[in-house]
C-alpha cells in the first residue's frame, strides 16, 4: 500500500513553469550583483526602510513620526512603507536592497500562482492556467511597476488574482474556514498597497462578488450562505484593516492632493492619482499613454508606467 503519492508529471510541470517564470527576473538581478533602480526606491522606500531598521536595532523601538520630511509626517503608520504588512518584516532583518529583492520574488510568485489558482477554479486546463499565470506575472503592468520603483502598486497587483480566487472559493463552497482565510488576506491588502490601487481593487472585488452570487442565485440555500460568508469576511477585513487605515485618514486632509476635486486634479496629475469613472476601463486593460490627455513634456516621459489596476483579463483570454 502506497502511503505517499507523488504528483503526476503533468500536474508538476505547470507549477515548475510558473516558479521558473516568476523567479527569472529576480534571479537575474541577484546573479548580476545589481539591484532594482526605480526612482521611488532610492528616494522613498530604501531610506525609510533603513531608518526603521536602524531605529529598531539601536533603540529597540519603531519611529512613530518623521521629523525630516515635509516638516513632520507620520512614519510607522503611513500608507506607503507598510511596516505592518507581514512580509515587510524583512526590512527589519536585512538591508533594504536585499530585502526588496526577496520581496519582489515573493510577490511575483504570488501573482503567478494567484492567477493560476483563479483560472483553475474555472476548470481550465493546467497548462492554460500556467500560461495565464506567467502572462500576468511578467506583464507590462507588473514589470513597469518594478521599473518605476512602485513597490506598493506591485503588492496590490500581485494580491489581486488570489483575492478574486478566494472570493470564488467562498461562493463555490461557503465554509467558516474559507471566509476566515478570505478575511485575513483581504485585511492584508491595504497594509502595504498603493491607496488608489487598493481602492480600485476593492471596487473590482465587490463587483466580482456580486457577479459570482448572481451566477448561483437559483441555488437559494447556497447563495444565502455564500452571501453571509462574503459579508462576514468583508466586515472582519474592514475591522482589522481599520487599525492601519483610520490613523492615516486623520492626516489625509493635510495632503495637497485632497484639496482639489477629481476633475480639476486630473488636469495636473496622471490618471493613476486622479482616478475618474472614465478609468474603469483599466480594470480590463492597461492604461497606455494618450497625448490628448497629457500636456506634452509634463507627464509624458513618466506616464508609461502609470497604470491602474490591471486584473489580468488578457491573460485569462490567452488561457
Amino acid at each position: 500500500m502506497r502511503l505517499l503519492c507523488r504528483p503526476h508529471p503533468k500536474r508538476r510541470l505547470p507549477l515548475v513553469l510558473l516558479a521558473v517564470a516568476a523567479l527569472l527576473l529576480p534571479a537575474g538581478v541577484a546573479l548580476s550583483g545589481s539591484t532594482y533602480a526605480g526612482v521611488d526606491l532610492g528616494s522613498s522606500y530604501f531610506p525609510h526602510a533603513d531608518v526603521i531598521r536602524r531605529e529598531a536595532l539601536e533603540t529597540g523601538t519603531l519611529p512613530l513620526w518623521d521629523f525630516n520630511e515635509f516638516g513632520g509626517a507620520p512614519f510607522l503608520g503611513n500608507l506607503v512603507d507598510g511596516l505592518f504588512y507581514p512580509p515587510n518584516v524583512l526590512f527589519l532583518l536585512l538591508p533594504a536592497g536585499r530585502a526588496f529583492e526577496i520581496l519582489v520574488a515573493l510577490h511575483l510568485l504570488l501573482s503567478a500562482f494567484g492567477m493560476y489558482r483563479l483560472t483553475r477554479s474555472y476548470r481550465l486546463p493546467r497548462m492554460a492556467c500556467a500560461l495565464a499565470g506567467c502572462s500576468f506575472a511578467l506583464s507590462l503592468g507588473v514589470m513597469a511597476r518594478l521599473g518605476a520603483g512602485h513597490y506598493g502598486a506591485l503588492v496590490t497587483l500581485s494580491q489581486a488574482p488570489l483575492l478574486l480566487g478566494l472570493i470564488r472559493e467562498v461562493v463555490s463552497a461557503p465554509t467558516l474556514r474559507r471566509s476566515l482565510v478570505l478575511a485575513l488576506f483581504a485585511a492584508a491588502v491595504p497594509l502595504a498597497g498603493h491607496p488608489p490601487f487598493v481602492y480600485q481593487l476593492a471596487l473590482l472585488s465587490a463587483v466580482f462578488a456580486v457577479a459570482e452570487l448572481a451566477a448561483i442565485r437559483r441555488e437559494r440555500s447556497r447563495a444565502i450562505r455564500a452571501f453571509a460568508g462574503l459579508a462576514g469576511a468583508g466586515l472582519l477585513a474592514v475591522l482589522i484593516g481599520a487599525v492601519h487605515v483610520l490613523p492615516s485618514l486623520e492626516v489625509r486632509r493635510h495632503a495637497s492632493r485632497s484639496t482639489l476635486a477629481a476633475g480639476d486634479l486630473a488636469e495636473e496629475q496622471n490618471p493613476d492619482v486622479s482616478w475618474l469613472p472614465r478609468d474603469f476601463s483599466t480594470f480590463c486593460i492597461p492604461l497606455y499613454p494618450r497625448k490628448d490627455l497629457l500636456p506634452e513634456g509634463k507627464w509624458a516621459l513618466y506616464f508609461w508606467h502609470e497604470k491602474a489596476v490591471y486584473a489580468g483579463v488578457l491573460p485569462l483570454l490567452c488561457a
